[in-house]
């Protein structure tokens, strides 16, 4: 069902109401050149995740000046709800939001035409993250990621780490580099360190076993239980720093 400008202001109305806040009106179209460009709705699925992209940007790299709003990204990765609302300037994106309806998170994205950064938190967990096609590096939290292309996968297109935690030697990977790499910016953001996050999990959980099951971007989507990452629980305290990681 399409909802009218009409429509949203009564609904803001209501949750005003409600004592509910967070309503805010996002135009339409955005100038660019010149002309008035419509916003973008984009979904985006893998595994562990589905989110979607409202009212997006169509071209964050023609803002030169000031702050435009870049529309909002809702939805779940590895069992957890997200909310960001999203604004672009000139030099970076940011993401400012909720985890779980708790855990406050703000992320800033640096953009270079081979590589991004992510620098922000996830909850109580420091984000410092640089990627691309081919590796992922940087730490959530207490824990480091070394990933890197390994060519030996069919198409190419996944990063593996090898790691030894608490004795044990295990290969983590994700698959779906290019899918990554072809999402906005901002969405790359709200998932890219709660998916690490996730794998960490999972990691933990399969300590004995050589691998873990892969998670990834693109294609079907994958579902995990709610309460998956616990940011505030106890097997995210584990130091899983570089004495553990090699």
């Amino acid at each position: 069902m399409q909802i009218t400008k009409v429509g949203k202001f009564r609904r803001c109305v209501l949750l005003s109401m409600l004592g509910v806040a967070g309503c805010s009106f996002t135009p339409s179209t955005v100038m660019i050149d010149g002309v008035p460009v419509p916003r973008q709705q984009h979904r985006f699925e893998g595994n562990p995740y589905a989110i979607r992209h409202y009212d997006a940007h169509p071209k964050p790299e023609s803002v030169t000046t000031g702050k435009v709003e870049g529309g909002r990204v809702s939805g779940v990765v590895c069992g957890s709800d997200i909310e960001y609302s999203i604004d672009h300037t000139a030099s970076e994106i940011r993401l400012s939001g909720t985890i779980d309806n708790q855990y406050q998170s703000q992320l800033k994205v640096l953009l270079t035409k081979d590589v991004h950064g992510i620098i922000g938190n996830v909850g109580p967990k420091e984000v410092r993250l640089e990627f691309s096609r081919e590796h992922i590096e940087g730490y959530v939290g207490r824990c480091p990621y070394h990933l890197a292309i390994d060519n030996a996968t069919s198409g190419k297109d996944t990063v593996v780490e090898y790691i030894s935690a608490r004795g044990q030697k295990m290969r983590i990977e994700l698959y779906g580099m290019q899918s990554l790499w072809q999402m906005p910016a901002a969405d790359q953001a709200a998932v890219l360190p709660m998916v690490l996050l996730c794998m960490t999990t999972k990691m933990f959980e399969n300590l004995g076993r050589e691998s873990i099951p892969a998670y990834g971007f693109g294609g079907r989507l994958g579902a995990v239980p709610s309460g998956t990452i616990q940011l505030g629980g106890s097997i995210h305290n584990t130091d899983c720093g570089a004495t553990e990681y090699k």
